[in-house]
């Protein structure tokens, strides 16, 4: 019988290739879970027992901030 994953292992994946328009994330997080299914309109693909959600959602409801030049030096 598995247990309830820990703090550690409750993880956030998103995953992408250059030639999808979509991502995919999976995530432990309600607050994510909140986010993906209301602002970036995510498709839920599976769950699991332990709060676990897979979504497929767009591209563009990814943003990656880039470190500032003064920061990069």
């Amino acid at each position: 019988m598995s247990s309830r994953p820990t703090k550690l292992e409750r993880e956030t994946i998103i995953a992408f290739n250059e030639e999808e328009k979509t991502a995919t994330v999976f995530t432990y997080s309600r607050k994510w879970q909140t986010i993906l299914e209301g602002r970036c309109n995510g498709k839920l693909l599976s769950e699991n027992p332990y709060g676990g959600k897979d979504y497929e959602i767009a591209k563009s409801c990814i943003r990656i901030p880039l470190p500032s030049r003064k920061a990069a030096k």
